[in-house]
């Protein structure tokens, strides 16, 4: 409890998917951006067309965690015709990419079997032409029923998982916006249990486009918005959250779904054995940060 004081007192004093990523030579554990598209489907046959990787050329170069397949930007994880790799192909009567792997859509418990002429996705019956998908727009949630786009779920932007590029972090000289900062640049960070303040050892920017982030008010009055994706500094998601609960020590009092109105997300990792930052006054996670430590805010029931 001792150091939860330490911390939030120093917070008042502090605070009053192109995808382009820079790596910094410094400490710390750095990997590639993470987040992707969560999708609960329920197994069920699994069907595939001829398979193969190949994959032909795309101009302009595939962004926000899509991929090039026959020369169309694709994303492997809900894409019908694409599923998992270029040309497999889901052909089940009612066709569904689950995160890479064809299999039935879900049905959930206690859904009003559907009436003929559709089909169940998720708690909804899709009308003949629509297709049940998971769009990654910032909201991680169940299939949905979707109108096609070229025959195939939309793709979404897989990638988009970060912060927009006004938000403050905690530096020593001052909140910048995290757009403004760069590798070698110090932020604040919980290392080896106490905060301190460490060098970026990777930047990353992704171009978003149809997004979606979740805005969290917290009791202090900050607002914090974040893709849904993107990870709390105790393990959850941003999309996990709920009104009443706490973030960092904070109450969180309101949450609103909102279009995302910049052009890109962006991300930082800081050398630190947490990869964490303080960000609008709120310790939160890095979506570069693999194999750390357990979660700082584990220790302190936050």
């Amino acid at each position: 409890m001792r150091h939860k004081a330490m911390w939030v007192a120093t917070l008042a004093v502090l605070f009053g998917c192109d995808s382009d990523t820079e790596d910094g030579s410094g400490g710390g554990s750095s990997s590639g951006s993470g987040g992707s598209s969560a999708s609960s489907g329920s197994g069920g046959s699994t069907s595939s067309g001829t398979g193969g990787s190949s994959s032909g050329d795309c101009d302009p170069a595939c962004t926000q965690g899509l991929e090039c397949c026959d020369g169309t930007c694709v994303n492997k994880g809900n894409d019908i015709h694409n599923c998992g790799d270029c040309g497999t192909l889901c052909d089940q009567d009612f066709p569904f990419c689950d995160n890479g792997t064809c299999a039935d859509a879900p049905c959930d418990p206690g859904t009003t079997p559907c009436p003929g002429g559709t089909s169940c996705c998720g708690s909804e019956c899709c009308t003949e032409g629509q297709l049940c998908c998971v769009v990654p727009v910032g909201p991680v949630g169940p299939p949905a029923c979707t109108d096609p786009v070229d025959e195939t779920c939309p793709p979404g932007c897989p990638e988009c998982v970060c912060a927009a590029p006004d938000t403050l972090v905690a530096t020593p000289s001052g909140a910048q916006p995290i757009a403004a900062l760069q590798v070698g640049d110090r932020v604040y960070s919980i290392h080896g249990g106490q905060l301190r303040a460490v060098p970026i050892v990777r930047v990353n920017r992704v171009r978003a486009e149809n997004h979606h982030v979740v805005e969290a008010t917290l009791a202090s009055g900050a607002r914090l918005a974040m893709s849904g994706p993107h990870p709390t500094a105790d393990g959850r998601t941003f999309a996990d959250l709920r009104v009443g609960e706490r973030l960092a020590g904070q109450t969180i009092v309101e949450l609103v779904w909102l279009p995302y109105e910049h052009d890109y997300t962006y991300d930082i990792l800081p050398a630190s054995d947490t990869g964490t930052y303080f960000a609008a006054g709120a310790l939160v996670g890095s979506t570069l940060a693999t194999d750390l430590l357990e979660p700082p805010a584990a220790s302190f029931g936050w």
